[in-house]
């Protein structure tokens, strides 16, 4: 196992390649909150959009439950732009905090099933979520959009503490962090600049295209984990390259590192990597185990 944290021409020994939403966020999805929060919250929308907006929550809520989800989620939200056309932004924004707080005590009693949906279904699914936050940016300032995302981010901590311990020291030692997520590359960009205490090598993520003004043209472009972590590997040489994902998109970087870490949550990635190695390359993290921890142990430093 590689010692050191950088090499004497100062390429970085140790690669770390992480997804977002289900890995470092364990308990929901940093995009479907920020989705929310832009839905009632930020003034950049016009009534239209917002629709759309709430329409890509209410398609969550319906993948993770049902039709009845769905309009519950769909309903909540429109309750609460109303409060903030009528009331004041402050109360709505008390009132959405209230909501995520409520749903995130929620979940930590249901436990870290895993989703067991269908990788197509699942394709389908990040595709229809996707098209309508795409359908809602079109025509918006990127630039308006991108301090939007920031501010909403500043006031939601999504990483437990045990993790953002751990990314800020083995940033510190020199370990190198790539962001590869399905997520929009400007809220995962937004992510690493206000929530992770440590450098940030790269962000990779969906790419939404602006025009000549800087625009959002309601067109994007997806990314395959594998060839963003396989390009890394090649380009970087790091001696080490550890990997850790949630879904079955993710399992896809796993045979282009050292040491992938499987998070036990809603994606499905524990049955995408039953029979990805027959060695010790491939760790699962339960629900109950933070992943700072893991990364601590698995991660060669100096």
């Amino acid at each position: 196992m590689p010692q050191g944290s950088r090499t004497e021409n100062g390429t970085a020994h140790t690669g770390l390649c992480l997804d977002i939403d289900g890995t470092l966020y364990r308990q929901g999805s940093v995009f479907v909150e920020t989705v929310a929060s832009l839905a009632v919250q930020s003034p950049l929308f016009e009534p239209p959009a917002r629709a759309h907006l709430r329409e890509a929550v209410g398609i969550v809520g319906e993948f993770y439950g049902n039709r009845f989800t769905r309009w519950r989620y769909e309903q909540t939200l429109r309750g609460l732009d109303v409060l903030r056309r009528h009331s004041s932004s402050t109360t709505a924004a008390r009132a959405f905090t209230w909501l995520r707080e409520t749903r995130e005590r929620v979940v930590g009693v249901s436990g870290g099933r895993e989703r067991r949906a269908a990788p197509a279904a699942r394709a389908v699914f990040q595709q229809r979520l996707l098209d309508c936050y795409a359908h809602a940016l079109a025509g918006t300032d990127s630039a308006q959009v991108a301090e939007a995302v920031r501010s909403i981010l500043c006031d939601l901590q999504p990483i437990d503490r045990q993790t953002a311990a751990a990314l800020s020291q083995l940033g510190c030692r020199g370990v190198e962090l790539v962001l590869i997520t399905d997520m929009p590359a400007h809220v995962a960009e937004a992510f690493a600049e206000t929530v992770i205490d440590a450098p940030v090598f790269a962000v990779a993520g969906t790419n939404f295209r602006t025009d000549e003004t800087g625009a959002f043209t309601g067109d994007y472009t997806t990314i395959d984990k594998g060839a963003v972590v396989e390009n890394l590997v090649d380009d970087r040489r790091w001696e080490f390259t550890l990997a850790a994902g949630d879904t079955d998109r993710d399992a896809a970087m796993a045979p282009h590192v050292d040491t992938f870490l499987a998070v036990a949550g809603h994606g499905g990635v524990l049955r995408a990597t039953e029979g990805l190695s027959g060695g010790e390359t491939v760790f699962h993290v339960p629900h109950e185990q933070a992943l700072g921890d893991v990364l601590i142990e698995r991660c060669p430093v100096a």
